[in-house]
């Protein structure tokens, strides 16, 4: 007969075995979806056309605060994704896209900013509208972001959480901003409002203007404007480091959540079969 203990710990296992699968399940849609659209240049335009394109980034409305958070040698940042993260005291992890390790982190809410973003192809400039993240992902916006003592709150485990930073279909490396949220008080709200928002900060990663971008997606023709969006059959794909780039880095999750899958997968078997 199965304990309570041996009950819990499998629990845990069909958890990480079930966020395994669907982060796999992401990531070959999002590797099909690119099989079937090489990257080309676009000189014939028809709404609802599959495309995969690379160009260079168009800032015609930078993004809201990017200039409180990311350096402004940048230049102009149309968009970017964030998160808001804490000390985790005790620990430490190896940052890859930095080169170093830091102190772990404690991610309490992610989401992006957006202005008004395009990118060059053939003669053609193509809007990018990140719209159907927000469908997807459900993401949080810093002008409604409310920041509260992570003490006074029960964190989910991070195989739990479903945050946009983790986002399988965006891969941005390039730009990189970070700030103390104490920049951002009349931005955010916080609770206790005599809450130590030093203790509290943003990581970002941006768009900027003149950048390579490749992006994936729907094509849409409205009034003689082109937009790339994302759809239920057609996801949309944002990368910095081109297709190739995206691809290996897709691989290398990939592998990292199979290697999760079969691990508990084994642990289920050695301490509960």
């Amino acid at each position: 007969m199965i304990g309570f203990g041996e009950a819990l710990l499998g629990i845990v296992f069909v958890l990480i075995i079930l966020w395994a699968l669907h982060r796999l399940l992401v990531a070959g849609r999002a590797a099909l979806a690119l099989r079937g659209a090489e990257t080309t240049d676009i000189y014939q335009y028809t709404d609802g056309q599959q495309v995969a394109v690379e160009g260079q980034v168009i800032v015609n409305e930078a993004a809201p605060v990017a200039e409180r958070i990311f350096d402004q040698r940048d230049g102009a940042i149309g968009a970017y994704i964030w998160y808001v993260w804490t000390s985790d005291v005790g620990s430490n992890t190896y940052d890859f896209d930095r080169g170093e390790f830091r102190g772990g982190r404690t991610m309490l809410a992610s989401g992006f900013e957006v202005g008004d973003i395009a990118i060059t192809t053939g003669d053609q400039p193509l809007q990018i509208d990140l719209g159907w993240f927000e469908s997807v992902y459900d993401p949080d916006r810093l002008s409604k972001l409310e920041v509260e003592d992570p003490l006074s709150s029960t964190q989910l485990p991070t195989f739990m959480t479903r945050y946009f930073w983790d986002s399988l279909y965006v891969s941005l490396s390039t730009v990189i901003g970070d700030c103390s949220l104490t920049r951002l008080v009349d931005i955010v709200d916080q609770y206790p409002d005599d809450l130590d928002t030093d203790e509290f900060n943003i990581e970002a990663r941006g768009i900027t203007a003149g950048e390579e971008l490749f992006v994936h997606g729907e094509l849409q023709v409205k009034n003689g404007e082109y937009t790339i969006v994302g759809t239920d059959t057609t996801p949309l794909i944002v990368s910095d480091t081109g297709r190739t780039g995206y691809l290996k880095g897709l691989l290398w999750r990939a592998i990292k959540y199979l290697i999760a899958l079969v691990g508990a997968i084994g642990l289920i078997d050695f301490f509960i079969l």
